[in-house]
Order: structure tokens, then C-alpha cells, then sequence
């Protein structure tokens, strides 16, 4: 195994269960030293041993922590920045879904706070651990269907359906995948990654009818999904995947709305960066 990569430190959010979860094995046996972020501390210990026996001797770590409290956020954010002083990859993956919108902690509504908030923070405070890692990159995972605005306005008291929820929360991310280099003239790269219909426990858990579906629709093992984001890393380049937007290993066009969204992109940093948040810190 490439000395290099042996020592190249990721951390991975929602790394405990399904894409999070494979993601970090495959990972492990690529030599990385894996940190997992995740709420429950049974499976992020389950998956720290499967870690250690997978590569021994490198500093696995587990982070419990509850992406839909921005001061909870805060508090790893500096933990983490005093503990470490350099990152090569970040894969945001975590993601809420739910039967029905509700609010986190801070009043917003939780999917955006974890599918676009959180990403905010971490993108911007990690970006100097990232600067000085070995080819630094982060991936940011999810659904990218339907593009559109983000009502700010209603975030705190949503009248909006579970859909247009998670729909404002992937652009959210896409518009900070496509932009965030150009606001920050930062040389970490960001991509986009919608790993498709995958059999985590969000699925299996549904009714029969959705996990049916989900089968008929194509959709693969997380085991499977994990090892083809880790061949997408290993047989592509920073600078070649910066700003783009793939399906596992398939590149994908830039979705023409977010190919002049400059304004929409400063309209969420307008709101990450209001008195009573201030999330874009670096």
C-alpha cells in the first residue's frame, strides 16, 4: 500500500449507518485514518472496532455529534480545529428524512439545518485544516432531483411539504458545492455526489411498497455504494472535480440554474451570516 496514503486523515459525517458507514470502511482498508460523526454511540462504536480491525494502528476516532444544533456544531467545529491540525478529505453525508417537516433546537426547519447549515459551518471552518492536507477535497452527499428557491422566509415556520424540505436543503449544498471556492478563493475542492437509490436503513425501514420501488428502480447495497465513491476519489484529481456534480462514477452536467446563481448563493451566506447565527466563521 502507497505510504502516502496511510497517512491521510477523513472525517465523515453520518459516518455510522448506511453510505456513512461503507464510506468509512472502504476508507479504512484504503489506509485512511477514519473520524465518524454520528448520534449513536452503540453503532459508532460498533463501527470504530470494525475500523481498527480493519486498519490497526491508526488513530480512529468517534464524534457524537447532533448536526441539527448549529451550537452543537460549533462547539465540535472548535474542538476539532484545536485538536487537528490538517484534513484531506471531508465527505458530508449526513442527511435527515423524515415523514414530515419538523424544527431543530434553534427553531429551522431540520432538514436544511443538516443537509445545508451544517455544511456551511464545517465547509468554511475545516477549510484551513483542509489547505493543509494532501490533496484536500470534500464531497458532499445527496439528492440533487429538482433544484430550487429556498424560502428563508419560511424556515422557521415551514408551510412547505417533506419534498420541497430536503429539495431546499440538496440545493443548499449545491449552491455552496458550485460557489464556495469562488467566494473564498479557497484551493480545497468541493463535488457533489448523488450516490442514487441506495438500501440504507431509510429504506428498509419504509413500507414494503418503497422498499419494492426502491428494488425496481435499480438501487444497490450501501456496501457497493461505498466502494465506488472511494474508486471515484482514487481515480480522480482535485482540480478535475471541483465544482462538479457526479452519480457515483458518472459525471453530470452543471445544472444550468446554479450556472448564474451567484445572487442565490450570496442570499444564503446573507442568512448563514446574520446576527443571530454568524456561521460562515473561518
Amino acid at each position: 500500500m502507497d505510504e502516502a496514503v496511510k497517512c491521510c486523515r477523513a472525517l465523515i459525517t453520518g459516518g455510522t449507518d448506511g453510505i456513512g458507514r461503507s464510506i468509512a470502511v472502504e476508507l479504512a482498508r484504503a489506509g485512511y485514518e477514519v473520524h465518524i460523526l454520528g448520534r449513536s454511540s452503540e453503532r459508532g462504536e460498533q463501527v470504530l472496532e470494525q475500523l481498527e480491525a480493519i486498519a490497526p494502528g491508526l488513530e480512529h476516532r468517534l464524534f457524537l455529534v447532533d448536526l441539527s444544533s448549529l451550537s452543537a456544531c460549533c462547539d465540535f467545529l472548535d474542538d476539532y480545529c484545536q485538536a487537528f491540525e490538517a484534513l484531506d478529505l471531508m465527505v458530508l453525508n449526513a442527511n435527515r428524512f423524515s415523514t414530515k417537516v419538523e424544527l431543530s433546537g434553534d427553531g429551522i426547519d431540520s432538514n436544511f439545518v443538516i443537509g445545508c447549515l451544517s455544511r456551511v459551518m464545517f465547509s468554511y471552518a475545516l477549510d484551513p485544516l483542509l489547505k493543509r492536507g494532501d490533496s484536500p477535497r470534500v464531497i458532499h452527499i445527496g439528492g440533487l432531483s429538482r433544484v430550487v428557491d429556498i424560502r428563508y422566509q419560511k424556515l422557521s415556520q415551514p408551510d412547505y411539504g417533506v419534498m420541497r424540505s430536503l429539495w431546499q436543503a440538496a440545493t443548499g449544498s449545491a449552491l455552496l458545492v458550485r460557489y464556495f471556492g469562488e467566494n473564498t478563493k479557497s484551493s480545497v475542492a468541493h463535488e457533489f455526489m448523488q450516490p442514487g437509490i441506495v438500501n440504507t436503513r431509510t429504506v428498509t425501514d419504509r413500507h414494503f411498497i418503497i422498499r419494492w420501488l426502491s428494488r425496481m428502480a435499480g438501487s444497490i447495497e450501501p456496501e457497493e455504494c461505498g466502494q465506488r465513491i472511494i474508486r471515484h476519489i482514487q481515480s480522480t484529481e482535485p482540480y478535475d472535480v471541483n465544482g462538479q456534480f457526479y452519480t457515483l462514477e458518472k459525471k453530470l452536467k452543471v445544472p444550468p440554474v446554479l450556472g448564474k446563481a451567484e445572487d442565490q448563493f450570496q442570499t444564503l451566506l446573507d442568512y448563514c451570516s446574520s446576527p443571530k447565527r454568524d456561521l460562515c466563521k473561518m
